[in-house]
């Protein structure tokens, strides 16, 4: 079903700051995604770090000039955190679980999504340590505030250089498809500026992605088969 035929232009918003960040691929045991990472794609995730006190750390592939794929997992080391961040509690195995929008204003973008149906839930700061031993800071509403994986988080680098932009290019985003059951809520999509790549149909609620990488076409998904090599 074609976007046009459901949803109206939203007007007055001539100032589109949003743009596809990231993509969180939630797995069990970050070492082992990692090579199986490899195995389908050919391309070797980079370690990026640990969240110090939520619990998580992740690896990243760059899949787009500022755009990368976030695999995160439990972190071994930080076994006595009670909840941890981002991810599910029980991660039995991996798959895609969220998505973030970069925002140049994330309080006027917050506003610009709640007044579309789109509520994002408090803003708050993060840090990791990079591999250089320099601390990497960010911005960002919370990732665990909405049950659904439609709707993104924001996060905003500020000062800092994007995380994307060390890594090497060898993978390239081709789609992003959501289903759900009511499309026409979900317009809040119209102030992402990478809104001609985003697929949007009818059916239960659904996120997947495809990226193009040196082995095939990668298609991962919110919902079994979680990983497809097409």
């Amino acid at each position: 079903m074609p976007w046009s035929s459901i949803c109206s232009v939203v007007v007055g918003y001539s100032h589109i700051t949003m743009f596809i960040d990231h993509f969180v691929w939630a797995t069990p045991d970050l070492g082992l995604e990692m090579e199986h990472f490899i195995d389908i794609s050919g391309v070797k995730p980079e370690y990026g770090g640990s969240h110090p006190g939520k619990g998580t750390h992740n690896a990243l592939v760059r899949v787009g000039h500022a755009c990368y794929l976030e695999i995160v997992a439990p972190d071994p080391l930080q076994h006595q955190i009670d909840r941890r961040w981002m991810i599910p509690q029980e991660v039995t195995h991996p798959r895609l679980i969220k998505w973030a929008w970069t925002s140049n204003d994330l309080v006027g973008d917050c506003e610009r999504m709640d007044e579309l149906g789109c509520l994002l839930g408090p803003v708050s700061t993060g840090k990791r340590f990079r591999n250089d031993g320099q601390w990497l800071h960010w911005k960002l509403t919370d990732p665990d505030f909405s049950d659904s994986s439609l709707v993104p988080f924001l996060i905003s680098w500020g000062q800092d250089q994007h995380p994307a932009l060390s890594l090497p290019l060898h993978c390239q985003l081709r789609s992003v498809s959501l289903l759900h059951p009511r499309p026409e809520n979900l317009r809040f999509l119209e102030l992402l500026s990478d809104f001609p790549v985003v697929n949007i149909e009818q059916g239960e609620e659904l996120l997947s992605i495809e990226i193009e990488a040196p082995r095939g076409i990668l298609q991962l998904s919110t919902e079994a088969p979680y990983c497809q090599v097409l």
